[in-house]
């Protein structure tokens, strides 16, 4: 999770880049960040203090689509989990 409680984005309307546009356009803060069973819900909050709920598969899924309305680019980890290196298997 890159993002926390408070960051603030646009949503623009002429924002090609979006196929799924999730959110209208407008000013936006997240509110409250949950989990619930395998999701994660989002709440995003508006200019107006419009509560909208959105649910992602994951973490990185609502990174990806903040970034994007923020213009940034993100590094995004494999969570795929690495081997472990033994030490006798170095010499």
């Amino acid at each position: 999770m890159r993002y926390i409680i408070g960051t603030s984005f646009r949503v623009i309307s002429d924002n090609k880049k979006l196929v799924n546009r999730i959110l209208l356009p407008g000013t936006y803060s997240i509110y409250s960040i949950v989990k619930k069973e395998d999701k994660m819900l989002y709440t995003f909050i508006d200019s107006t203090f419009k509560k909208t709920t959105v649910e992602f598969n994951t973490c990185n899924d609502a990174d990806l689509y903040i970034s994007k309305n923020r213009n940034e680019q993100l590094q995004i980890l494999s969570t795929t989990p690495q081997p472990e290196l033994n030490i006798d298997q170095i010499n």
